[in-house]
């Protein structure tokens, strides 16, 4: 499984996520953002998709925080 992270907040709702192919998301897809620090996870949804990189948009209440791990939730064409 590949390692995806936060690697930039853009303010309290959207975020940049890693990627290692665009092919690997799709907009509208669900995603979960793991703090291992706090023991938490939030959900968030995809809004963008670039080269190396995705814009999602925050679901939750908690915070995101550059560094936090990423897990794609399974695409349901």
């Amino acid at each position: 499984m590949a390692r995806h992270e936060v690697v930039r907040v853009l303010d309290d709702q959207m975020f940049f996520v890693n990627v290692k192919s665009a092919t690997e998301l799709g907009v509208g897809q669900y995603v979960e953002v793991l703090n291992t620090s706090k023991s938490y996870k939030t959900l968030a949804r995809v809004l963008e998709v670039y080269d190396k990189y995705a814009i999602c948009e925050k679901l939750g209440r908690r915070k995101v925080f550059y560094g936090d791990e990423v897990r794609f939730r399974p695409r349901y064409d």
